[in-house]
């Protein structure tokens, strides 16, 4: 608010050689209390007031004589750009007893105007009407509980919002006997440290509380009261708003192949196929699992698809902008794991790097680490991890110092690590910090129903990579695959399907294509899973290996480059098999 928005227009004036009559003749036209006194410039110099022409006269001076000698010179003004940053100051001025008004002056100092105590009453009413109207809506449609009391808790405001909650808090009753929880001393004397809960009868409120303070002292207090259930069910709200958004980011970027540049990653949960109860348990168990910090350990057999799984939780999450690091314990050398997982400082052993090296978990700092077979992991190492866990602070090897991270430990295992904490092989304190979300992973014979779902999904797959055309299987094939007991699960299945489709040359996959001689023989793959897998895994391979040499015309190299092996290697394969050897080693 500035001075010229609460002036009043001035465009009569006097200067020091007016007259009393020409200032009593001023006043006769003007209801002013003081007129602006101009030198030849037009610019303020001083006020002539009603008092001043009033003791002139008393004293019979004569109408005839200037007001040279008798105008005010040193005098109060402002400016027409004066700020007043609250209705304080404007208070404060009118409480002035020696001002009636005060001039304002342009720009180039001329008189434009003048504040009178009057007209500055009459706009601060106007605005505390409009700021009652204000504070009456607020008060009326504010969606919390409002109270307002006086310095001794008697209520003065209740906003309609908590009259409907609570019925019995009224204007005019002692909020200390309707609320004897609430610390109402504390909030009055300035030392709440709020928001707090609060009961009242069946209800639970989160409260919070203001000191009303004026003039140094306090008034008053406003109360702000909330339902407890309303605002957990808004954070829920949200909390499910904010995943919405961010699952649909994820897959988009997924979508757009940039999700790996992120993170890292490639799996979301759009990745799972799978319809069954279990899988969709398992889903349910991993979303919520998602939705906080804590270590999650997966169990599941080889091939189960506990990374994707893991993939899927960091995707979920509220870290997966961050990185998703992976760590497999068994392909870790022994000696060199502390210095892979924690880094080292430059010089710490021979052959280290000058400037030291990062190791994965700072690698991971804001996001996920993901500990493949666990289990495996050395005992030392374990000890290590579980301070880790413990602090969340890693010391680098030949450091001296620590550093905090922020890091989500995911790990996952296809053994007992119950068994082996019996029998020592793994620490029990780790055991029991890893395992505060478990996720256990079904093998694929528990789930045949998925099957249909799973075979689409690699046969669309396999055929948009192989330019292929193939509508399905035969019934005999999906009679053995429903049958098979897959002991390398999805990923057994996945293999199976990717070599069928590279040796289909029909509409749909038939028996032949998955590298199987008769069926009756594959009935005793499943009285014994692991035998199983290893002969059809040979037959498979044998089959390959013929199959690629009749399309390369017998040429060993280019059948070796095909099959992704060495010419050495091929030779060993051939001549290991006599069947082989005998057709292709001549």
């Amino acid at each position: 608010m500035k001075a010229k928005d609460i002036m009043e227009p001035v465009n009569i004036s006097l200067n020091p050689d007016s007259t009393m009559k020409d200032a009593l003749l001023a006043y006769r036209s003007a209801r002013l209390t003081g007129i602006p006194v101009i030198n030849k410039d037009g610019m303020l110099i001083g006020m002539f007031t009603r008092h001043n022409l009033y003791d002139c006269l008393l004293q019979g001076i004569s109408l005839d004589t200037s007001i040279e000698k008798y105008y005010l010179r040193d005098i109060m003004y402002f400016r027409e750009d004066k700020t007043f940053n609250n209705f304080t100051e404007l208070i404060r001025w009118l409480r002035n007893p020696r001002i009636g008004q005060t001039p304002v002056i342009d720009p180039n100092g001329r008189p434009s105007g003048t504040i009178t105590q009057a007209y500055a009453v009459m706009h601060l009413l106007d605005h505390i009407e409009i700021l009652y109207e204000e504070l009456s809506n607020i008060f009326q449609q504010a969606p919390c509980g409002l109270v307002a009391t006086d310095e001794w808790g008697i209520i003065n405001l209740v906003s309609v919002y908590l009259n409907r909650l609570l019925p019995d808090v009224r204007v005019g009753e002692q909020i200390q006997e309707l609320l004897p929880y609430l610390p109402f001393e504390e909030i009055i004397n300035g030392v709440w440290t709020g928001p707090q809960k609060v009961k009242f009868l069946s209800s639970t409120f989160i409260v919070n509380g203001l000191p009303i303070i004026h003039a140094g002292k306090t008034q008053g207090a406003i109360l702000i009261l909330q339902d407890a259930a309303e605002i957990g069910a808004a954070k829920h709200y949200i909390k499910n708003e904010e995943h919405t958004q961010r699952v649909s980011l994820v897959q988009q970027l997924k979508n757009n192949n940039e999700l790996s540049k992120l993170n890292g990653t490639k799996y979301t949960f759009e990745s799972i196929i799978g319809r069954s109860a279990s899988m969709e348990e398992i889903k349910k168990q991993a979303l919520q699992a998602a939705t906080s910090s804590s270590t999650v350990l997966i169990y599941g057999e080889t091939g189960t698809g506990k990374e994707l799984l893991a993939q899927a939780i960091h995707n979920a999450s509220d870290r997966f902008k961050r990185p998703f690091v992976k760590v497999n314990c068994v392909a870790i050398p022994t000696e060199l794991a502390e210095a892979e997982l924690f880094g080292y400082e430059g010089g710490a052993f021979t052959g280290a790097l000058r400037h030291g090296k990062p190791g994965k978990f700072e690698l991971a700092d804001g996001g996920t680490i993901f500990l493949d077979e666990i289990g495996d992991m050395p005992l030392p190492l374990q000890s290590k991890l579980l301070r880790v866990i413990q602090e969340k602070e890693i010391e680098r090897v030949g450091g001296i110092r620590t550093k905090g991270i922020d890091v989500r430990i995911l790990a996952a295992t296809n053994k007992n690590l119950y068994q082996l904490k019996k029998e020592g092989r793994f620490r029990k304190d780790l055991y029991y910090r890893l395992k505060v979300l478990a996720i256990t992973l079904p093998p694929l014979r528990e789930h045949i129903e998925d099957i249909p779902f799973l075979l689409e999904y690699f046969l669309n797959r396999c055929n948009k990579e192989s330019g292929k055309q193939i509508d399905g299987v035969a019934n005999q094939v999906m009679e053995f695959l429903r049958t098979y007991q897959w002991p390398g699960n999805v990923r057994e299945l996945e293999n199976i399907i990717e070599r069928a489709v590279i040796y289909c040359h029909r509409d749909s996959i038939q028996i032949a294509d998955l590298g199987i001689n008769s069926w009756e023989q594959d009935k005793e793959y499943n009285q014994d899973p692991g035998l199983a897998l290893s002969i059809v895994a040979k037959e498979a391979e044998h089959e390959t290996i013929s199959k690629v040499l009749k399309i390369t015309g017998g040429n060993k190299s280019k059948a070796a480059k095909l099959l992704g092996i060495s010419r050495a290697t091929l030779y060993d394969k051939l001549k290991n098999n006599q069947n082989l050897a005998a057709h292709h080693l001549k």
